[in-house]
This record gives C-alpha cells, structure tokens and sequence, in this order.
C-alpha cells in the first residue's frame, strides 16, 4: 500500500499537475478494504451465474426453453 501511495502521488504529480495531493496511509487502507468488498461481490454475482449456466447446459428441457426465448425476443425486436 505504501508503494501504491507513492506511485498514484508521483502519477498524478507527473500526468495530472495535482502536486497537492498527499499520501495517507489510512486512506490506503481504505481504499485497499473497499476493492476487496468489490471484489467479493463480483465474485459472488460470477458464481450465481456460473451456477446458472451449468444448469442450463446440463439440462436439454432448460436449454431448448431459453432457445424459444431467445426466438421469441429476437422476433420482437
């Protein structure tokens, strides 16, 4: 996290002009919490749809229902 503070202040030093900002480690910390809880989410959303295709796939009567479906739609739009 330290060297990601220095980077991101040296980054927007030299891309943005901003050489106010100031590196806090606290914030970091943040930062780094809130991209994991993110992280976690996704993750959890990637597994249910996982989940759902799985039982799609292995399932003709499932997977011939979602081809009407799609037919249908496809026909109304």
């Amino acid at each position: 996290m330290i060297t990601f503070g220095q980077h991101l202040t040296e980054m927007l030093s030299d891309k943005c002009n901003n050489h106010d900002f100031i590196y806090f480690k606290y914030a970091a910390y943040i930062l780094n919490l809130a991209v994991q809880e993110g992280i976690k989410l996704i993750n959890s959303l990637i597994d249910k749809a996982r989940k759902f295709f799985s039982k799609i796939r292995n399932s003709q009567p499932l997977f011939e229902e979602l081809k009407k479906i799609f037919e249908i739609k496809k026909n109304h739009f």
